[in-house]
């Protein structure tokens, strides 16, 4: 599914914040799926977004100032224009995440907002588009408050013009999108430090696109919109008053510096608080508006805000104050210097233009009279006093003496020397635009290597990447270039999707780090990787991934192999580390020794677990997600793949273990056991593939892969090879690529007797009858039931008083932050109760299981793909025998009963039907529990996963039985 999430502010809530951190760490959001939709060269669109939908906005003063606002066919292009962009960003990143930031977002009429959903919902594409609406919103005094430095900061109001308005509209604001969108597509989130996510907004923002896995230790946050002093204030609205910030056509006055604007900034002082007064009446004048927000986002918003006090000496001009005043002073008569030394500098070049040379150089030396250090005006001077003609005017060209175009050209130097002067300083202030243009003209002056590599680096920053690949192109075609510039522009090249350069960027790349030409080349590079991969460049693809040397010896053999790309053991935990741990078990209980093959530079498991471990796979590339997919790259990866098997695995075994094969690689692990295996030997095939079933615009492209593997797995004999996968959708899709060629068979977790590791079924009643405990366990999502889970454990309370109890693993924070669940009276009364176990945060895998072992009957409220999939939640409780509460639909509830395990189940994911089935689990208990003891010694000994594939390993391999898995420790 493709997600757009449209932040609509509100303002005074770290918009700029926002938007500049995502657009300064827009390379790692688009690595992780996440696309941050930017003005060109700039970190927002904050009057663009709204103008193309409301053409009120278009008066705004950034608009007036690029000429939009008296220009009719200027604004119909540029709304055009920017929706063209929008629908391609979308079309481009399908299944992806976008965010579209705007705080004046907010300010759109009713019929704009339906306009919005409209041009969004007519994007035609593969699958569903979901729309979510995303609003921060601040307490009435703090907000007025910021918005009251603002308005005198960056709009030029005055104070007693700011008093004019204490109302803050949130109705306005936010209720055009919950009647377009829906109130369940709106999160309203407190703007409160104390209420962030792990304390920071950023953090928050990306906990609210459901990304909270995402660390932000490693991207850089911009803070922005820093508030002044009281003292400022005051100051601001008398310069206000006297000098406006905007003259009548909307330009910034050039009285007004915008380094004065920011010198207020640091001007000394107190904290800028209202008076009480002022709070009090803001209270007042909004009594409606924060009855309404806490009607739609929760009662406990704005809970427990003081009116702040000013002390005894607020706002006198301190020492520290006056030193600061004198500062600003300061830095008005240096930009009142500066200007008049600007226009004398115009003044002087517009005669140099009409020839009268004499008058300009008087016009030149009285601009560095007012600044001495003005460098443009020393150079106009320079060349001016070196063209010898008339006061009147110039000669004409004809009649020019010779030494002119000598003098012009040895002008050339100086002329040179500025433009990368005035490109160092663009780029000291990160103007890259203007950089680029002062690097550009560098360039045409000096035709030097050294500027053609500062103007791409400058491109690069401006984001630039169509002429900054243009301009690499064209270098490389005439001759060798920096390989740290060939490397930036295969990754833009990667990232643009613009496959018709990538030979050019791609062979060059790899020219110069299969010849060793780069000391020390940087490894891990995840878009350098996929762009050589992506174009074939094999050998070199595996030096940009940092990919271990050959193997010393394949001659070696070994009994059992087990490959997992996908196996980090640094990690101590998770699907693949746990489908590993399980085959270690499997392979000790059957005697035989067995070689771990797994990822390069994520460390070794610990030597008491006992794994013979190879770290030969750079992993890290294939789990990046991948920004080229075509025909090419599902062959070239699989290519790739083969060549890592083929410099690391020795091809002598008497079985071969490729489980949790990923991304449809699985053509490279068959065309190597075609390469080098015999009929005989036995292959186990694991494949969790994603792209199976949900990419229908690859859907031939994917399928065409399976059909090759599978016509190469034909050769071996169907009773030695094994396939299994977690889901029914895959099973049916494998059976029908493989003509029933296999045995293909549905595991739907292979670690699942992982569990009897910690606990094991308690087949023998308690002395004392205890009070049976019901238990919610997993990842707290809304799929997964678990806004339903405080209103059952409040209610099942109440019925069956202390005769029930409860665990529950439940993330309450998210329940209570997210939209159209009012959790918080269930959540308090069972805080509050002795009989409920509340665990709020991620355990260890021991705790995990500890907590499932205390259970008697575990609640699934399960909606959505879970009625198609299983979970892993759902078999480790079918392992350790517990009565289940199941979804009706699904595979889940089918699975249980062909088991015997007799689930009861509810026919929608609704309060009042998990209810009704939990409170017939609690009275039918003992029965109920009697077949699940049953369903889970026969699942343990016969039918679960791991039994199966013991069982078939056995058999392959001609070992004698011994106990069943289900019974190990």
């Amino acid at each position: 599914m493709t997600t757009v999430y449209i932040h609509i502010g509100l303002a005074k809530t770290g918009s700029t914040s926002i938007q500049k951190t995502l657009f300064k760490n827009r390379k790692i959001l688009k690595e992780n799926g996440i696309i941050y939709f930017y003005k060109r060269g700039r970190p927002f669109a904050t009057n663009d977004l709204p103008a193309a939908f409301q053409k009120k906005f278009y008066r705004e003063p950034a608009m007036v100032r690029r000429g939009l606002h008296n220009d009719k066919n200027a604004r119909r292009k540029h709304a055009r224009k920017l929706k063209s962009r929008i629908k391609t960003t979308i079309k481009k990143n399908q299944g992806k995440k976008i965010i579209l930031s705007s705080e004046v977002l907010s300010s759109l009429s009713h019929n704009s907002t339906r306009k919005l959903a409209t041009f969004l919902r007519n994007i035609k594409l593969n699958h569903e588009l979901d729309v979510r609406i995303i609003c921060y919103v601040r307490e009435p005094i703090s907000w007025i408050s910021s918005a009251f430095q603002q308005d005198i900061k960056a709009r030029g109001k005055r104070i007693d013009e700011v008093m004019e308005s204490l109302t803050i509209p949130y109705r306005f604001y936010i209720g055009k999108y919950i009647n377009t969108f829906g109130r369940e597509k709106v999160d309203i989130r407190e703007f409160e430090p104390n209420s962030f996510e792990n304390g920071s907004l950023i953090a928050d923002f990306l906990y609210a696109i459901g990304e909270e896995q995402l660390s932000i230790e490693g991207m850089e946050e911009v803070r922005d919109n820093t508030s002044v002093t009281f003292q400022a204030a005051r100051i601001l609205s008398a310069f206000n008053e006297r000098f406006p910030l905007y003259d009548d056509a909307g330009e910034f006055s050039k009285i007004r510096s915008i380094a004065m604007q920011r010198a207020f900034d640091r001007l000394d002082g107190d904290a800028f608080v209202l008076p009480q007064p002022i709070q009090r009446r803001i209270l007042k004048q909004n009594k409606s508006q924060i009855k309404w927000i806490r009607s739609v986002a929760g009662n406990t918003l704005f809970a427990d805000k003081k009116l702040k006090k000013q002390s005894r000496v607020y706002g006198l001009f301190t020492d520290n104050v006056l030193s600061s005043i004198g500062e600003i002073v300061n830095q008005l008569l240096i930009e009142n210097a500066r200007l008049k030394a600007k226009n004398r500098l115009q003044d002087g070049r517009n005669l140099r233009d009409e020839g009268k040379i004499k008058i300009a150089r008087q016009r030149f030396k009285e601009a560095l009279r007012h600044d001495p250090n003005f460098e443009p005006a020393k150079l106009e001077l320079k060349k001016a006093r070196k063209i010898n003609t008339s006061v009147t005017g110039a000669e004409p060209p004809d009649q020019q003496p010779p030494s002119f175009q000598q003098d012009d050209h040895q002008l050339s130097g100086p002329m040179l020397q500025e433009h990368r002067r005035l490109a160092r300083g663009y780029e000291r202030d990160e103007e890259w635009a203007s950089a680029a243009k002062e690097r550009a003209k560098a360039f045409a002056i000096s035709k030097d290597e050294a500027d053609q590599a500062k103007l791409v680096d400058a491109l690069f920053k401006l984001d630039a990447f169509p002429e900054a690949i243009l301009v690499l192109k064209d270098w490389i075609r005439r001759g060798p270039v920096p390989p740290r510039l060939v490397r930036r522009g295969l990754k833009a090249v990667v990232e643009a999707g613009d496959l018709s350069v990538l030979p050019v960027f791609a062979e060059s790349y790899a020219r110069t780090l299969v010849n060793n030409e780069i000391e020390n080349a940087p490894t891990g590079e995840s878009l350098v990787w996929q762009g050589l991969v992506g174009h074939g460049e094999l050998e070199a693809a595996l030096i940009s991934a940092g990919a271990p040397v050959p193997a010393a010896s394949l001659d070696m053999t070994t009994d059992i192999a087990v490959v997992d790309p996908g196996f980090l053991p640094d990690t101590g935990h998770g699907h693949h580390f746990n489908n590993n741990a399980i085959y270690l078990d499997v392979v000790s209980r059957l005697g035989i020794p067995a070689v771990f093959y797994g990822g390069h530079g994520a460390g070794s498991p610990p030597k008491e677990i006992g794994f013979d471990f190879r770290p030969v796979f750079t992993t890290r590339m294939y789990s990046a997600r991948r920004l080229i997919e075509n025909k090419d790259w599902l062959h070239n990866v699989n290519a790739y793949l083969h060549e890592e098997l083929r410099r690391q695995i020795p091809p002598r075994a008497r079985l071969f273990a490729f489980h949790t094969v990923r991304h449809t690689t699985v053509l490279g692990v068959s065309r190597w056991l075609a390469e080098t295996q015999s009929p005989g030997t036995g292959i186990v095939l694991g494949i969790i593939d994603s792209d199976l079933g949900v990419l229908p615009d690859r859907a031939d492209m994917i399928a065409a892969v399976y059909n090759e593997a599978f016509a190469l797995l034909k050769r071996f004999r169907r009773d030695d090879v094994l396939i299994y996968c977690e889901t029914d959708i895959h099973l049916e899709m494998l059976r029908a690529f493989s003509d029933d060629a296999f045995d293909i068979r549905l595991f739907p977790y292979v670690a699942s007797s992982l569990a009897l590791k910690y606990a094991k079924p308690r087949t023998s009643d308690p002395v004392e009858t205890p009070r049976i405990q019901l238990g919610y366990l997993g990842g707290t999502r809304l799929e997964r039931g678990a806004d339903l889970i405080p209103a059952l454990m409040r209610a099942t309370r109440a019925q069956h008083d202390d005769s029930i109890g409860w665990v529950v693993q439940l993330n309450t924070k998210f329940l209570k932050r997210h939209p159209g669940i009012d959790v918080a009276g269930d959540l308090s009364a069972i805080e509050a109760d002795p009989h409920v176990a509340l665990v709020k945060g991620r355990v260890s895998e021991g705790d995990y299981f500890g907590l499932l072992d205390r259970m008697d009957i575990v609640v699934l409220p399960y909606r959505h793909r879970y009625e198609s999939t299983g979970s892993g939640v759902f078999v480790e409780a079918l392992t350790l025998g517990k009565v289940q509460v199941l979804p009706e639909r699904g595979w889940m509830a089918e699975y249980a009963r062909r088991l015997g395990c007799d689930p009861v189940t509810f026919s929608e994911a609704k309060l009042d039907s998990v209810l009704a089935a939990v409170n017939q689990a609690i009275e039918r208990y003992p029965e109920l529990r009697a077949n699940a003891l049953q369903a889970a010694e026969r699942w343990n000994a016969e039918e679960g996963s791991t039994a199966q594939l013991e069982a078939w390993l056995r058999e392959h391999l001609a070992v004698d039985q011994a106990p069943a898995a289900g019974t190990a420790a």
